[in-house]
This record gives C-alpha cells, sequence and structure tokens, in this order.
C-alpha cells in the first residue's frame, strides 16, 4: 500500500467520523424538542416536554386516562376505556408518534416545539 492511499483511507476515516458525530448531535438537540401533544375532541388541552419525567391523569366526559414520560418517553399506563387499546401501546419518543384513545377522543403525538397547533 502506498503513501498516497493510506492517507486518502486516514480522511475517509476522520470523515466518517465526523459525519456520524454531526449526526449525534443533531439527534440530541433535535429530542430535546420534542413535545408531547395532547388533544381531546380535536383541541389542544396539553403540551409537555419530552425531555422532564411527568405524570397527570387527564380526565374528559368521556372518560379519563393517565400519561406517563418518563425518560423521553411517552405512555398511557392507565384508562378506563373498555378497549384499553391505549395502555396496550407502545411507548412513543420520535417525532410523529401517536397513541389513540378512541373511546375518549384523545390523541397524543410527539412532535417538534414549534408544529403545536390548536
Amino acid at each position: 500500500m502506498t503513501q498516497l492511499e493510506k492517507r486518502i483511507i486516514r480522511w475517509i476515516i476522520v470523515i466518517t467520523f465526523l459525519v456520524f458525530a454531526t449526526l449525534g448531535i443533531y439527534r440530541a438537540i433535535d429530542n430535546r424538542r420534542l413535545v408531547l401533544r395532547v388533544e381531546s375532541d380535536r383541541k389542544v388541552i396539553r403540551v409537555v416536554p419530552m425531555s422532564k419525567d411527568y405524570k397527570t391523569t387527564i380526565h374528559t366526559k368521556y372518560g379519563s386516562n393517565t400519561i406517563v414520560i418518563k425518560d423521553g418517553k411517552a405512555d398511557v399506563t392507565k384508562a378506563d376505556c373498555a378497549n384499553q387499546i391505549c395502555v396496550n401501546s407502545r411507548k412513543i419518543s420520535k417525532n410523529g408518534e401517536t397513541i389513540v384513545c378512541l373511546p375518549h377522543k384523545l390523541i397524543l403525538t410527539v412532535v417538534p416545539k414549534g408544529q403545536i397547533r390548536d
């Protein structure tokens, strides 16, 4: 292997490392900007940062749901609806992911901080 080939390989390794480091920093910054938008009856009733642990029970005229955010993941841990689909849904943490409770007309969506609509 010539000296030129060794230099090229070193530069490829350095550039690859920089690309992955930049992507890691970008994802960390982006994840801190995510919020959980809680909607009931097509109206935003709460907006909670995904970066902080949080627990609350949402009471609507349709029923109640307990929402927990822990370690950047949101989950419905308890609901008084019959089908319990929202409780059995997996935790959400990435932009665009949702948990829906149809009987209670409740929608939880992970969105960037600037994309909150009324």
